[in-house]
């Protein structure tokens, strides 16, 4: 089955319907919540002319929108200034929504209304700037409009100035080399309150790199030939490398959101990630990108390496999962979301509302981080089967839901669901490895078979906090108060559905100390809380089934 669409129109009914037999979308019971955008900040005209509307597109992504909009509701500073282009499309496990800013729009908070109720509001900014396109049947030579677009993704990223944006329409793919044999390099230095764009086209299927480059898209500074290519938004690519789809080198103040970044081919022995920030990259916001089908690597190969010193770097509402099957053993790389510096610590951490799983080492290591020089905070997150082996290369790893290791003391962990981590046995294999001090509080942690909460190679002494669920090794630490030691009742294990049974002993009795206002979901937190990613929520503890589609074809 098949959904098309023209370029100025959405066929996305029968993908929706799809979508609701399937189970997928929730029954809206629930206010909407807004996780984040793409872009903060954009044009209120000079872009793809429609119905009155010529401004820029904004993905709003989110959940409880419901299937359809309906009487449902966008606002940008209170003004109904905003033409909806698409509702409650699936992405991940939540939702999105494309809108275009009109003339009449003005700075303040986005926000959704549905029959439920009033979202929380996103800030938005609007600025002036150009509006570009790319498209493959454009040419280098036209002007770049959206009815005359140019023909290549470089030509029409090196036409955007501070605060303008280049949309990416579908098929407009970019495989060639530019510089440091990465298909696209970011180029303009532009500024905190006028922040560049380079964005698929909403509904568009657009790819930068291939198994060949070694980068897919580059930013970088202090490199012959790069210049400071700060301040970017890069939204809604499959980005893909020989070794890293995306690697931000030396500098500062990037947003990278929904993309899909691949390695799938990437050699055995490789030191890098597939998802990479090096020395200098610093205030690196990474939201909504799905990290997969990675090569064979090695110990020093993840899917996500942030280092080199960097700090001020959050991490949320990601997937990250699953090697390439055909590369090497089948398990790829090492760990899943590595923090790494060879000089210093990183502080000013958030890693939070990510699913990883299926991983061969750790699946989250933040191993050089340094809480008394800025916060670390790890919440929200769903890690399961990971810690598996075999041992990269024959080298000795560690495999762990969570290894937390630096200097200092005050990291927070709290509200995550940690499931099958370290089946590959052993000292270095466990639930968690606190190298540092831990403060822990409403997290589940479940081994199976043999798995341990703690494993050999970290210090139970490190792990403090209260509230937490331990459930298949036994009771939990003694140096943690306050510990439910049950089985958690999760919806099905089995699946992947860690959604609460209503009977679940983790219901209601957290700690009210670290209290986010949402869980994993995006629906509202209980006082007290849940213990684990999930609030039980009546009549919506069952997890959606996978869609039926067997495949999408945007035109």
């Amino acid at each position: 089955m098949k959904v098309r669409k023209s370029k100025n129109g959405f066929s996305w009914l029968l993908l929706i319907c799809l979508f609701m037999a399937s189970g997928l979308l929730k029954a809206q019971s629930a206010p909407p919540t807004l996780f984040f955008t793409d872009l903060v900040s954009g044009p209120s005209s000079g872009g793809e002319p429609v119905s009155g509307f010529a401004g820029a597109y904004v993905t709003i992504y989110g959940n409880s929108f419901g299937a359809t909009q309906g009487s449902s509701t966008v606002t940008l500073n209170g003004s109904s200034c905003l033409r909806v282009v698409s509702w409650g499309v699936p992405w991940l496990w939540y939702q999105k929504i494309v809108v275009q800013l009109g003339s009449t729009c003005s700075s303040g908070s986005l926000s959704v209304t549905t029959t439920s109720g009033a979202s929380n509001n996103l800030p938005f900014t609007v600025t002036a700037g150009n509006i570009y396109f790319a498209s493959p049947s454009g040419s280098d030579s036209n002007t770049g409009t959206s009815a005359n677009p140019f023909q290549t993704i470089t030509k029409c990223k090196n036409a955007v100035g501070p605060g303008g944006i280049c949309y990416v329409e579908n098929g407009a793919n970019d495989t060639g080399t530019e510089n440091y044999s990465a298909s696209v390099v970011l180029g303009t230095a532009c500024t905190n309150s006028s922040p560049c764009a380079l964005v698929a086209y909403p509904g568009a299927s657009s790819t930068i790199g291939n198994n060949s480059n070694t980068r897919g898209l580059l930013a970088c500074a202090n490199l012959n030939g790069c210049s400071n290519a700060a301040y970017w938004v890069v939204a809604g690519f499959t980005l893909q490398g020989s070794q890293m789809g995306a690697d931000i080198d030396g500098v500062s103040n990037h947003r990278l959101v929904g993309n899909v970044i691949t390695c799938p081919n990437v050699g055995d022995g490789t030191e890098a990630g597939c998802l990479q920030t090096e020395a200098g990259a610093n205030f690196v916001t990474m939201y909504g990108n799905e990290v997969k089908n990675v090569g064979a690597g090695g110990k020093l190969y993840h899917w996500v390496y942030l280092g080199a010193d960097g700090h001020d770097l959050t991490f949320g509402w990601n997937s990250v999962h699953d090697a390439n099957p055909s590369s090497g053993d089948g398990r790829g790389g090492c760990r899943g979301v590595q923090i790494y510096n060879g000089s210093g610590n990183s502080y000013n951490i958030s890693v939070h509302d990510n699913t990883v799983y299926n991983i061969r080492c750790d699946g989250l290591n933040p191993q050089s981080v340094d809480p008394t020089q800025g916060f670390v905070y790890i919440y929200n997150n769903v890690v399961y089967h990971v810690g598996t082996g075999p041992d990269p290369d024959g080298a000795l790893a560690n495999y762990a839901c969570l290894f937390l290791g630096g200097s200092g003391s005050g990291a927070l962990v709290y509200q995550n669901t940690f499931y099958d981590c370290g089946s590959r046995g052993g000292s270095s294999s466990g639930i968690l490895t606190p190298s540092i001090s831990m403060t822990s509080y409403n997290n589940i942690a479940v081994a199976v078979g043999s798995e341990q909460y703690v494993s050999g190679t970290g210090s139970a002494s490190s792990l403090l906090g209260s509230k937490n669920l331990w459930s298949g090794a036994g009771s939990g630490p003694s140096q943690t108060s306050g510990n439910v030691n049950a089985d958690p009742l999760f919806v099905s294990a089995s699946s992947a559905n860690f959604h609460l049974q209503s009977s679940s002993p983790a219901i209601g009795v957290g700690s009210i100390l670290q209290l986010t206002p949402y869980d994993h979901d995006g629906l509202p937190r209980s006082n007290p809380p849940s213990i684990g990613a999930y609030e039980f929520q009546s009549g919506s503890a069952t997890k959606p089934n996978a869609p039926t589609i067997i495949s999408i074809v945007v035109q």
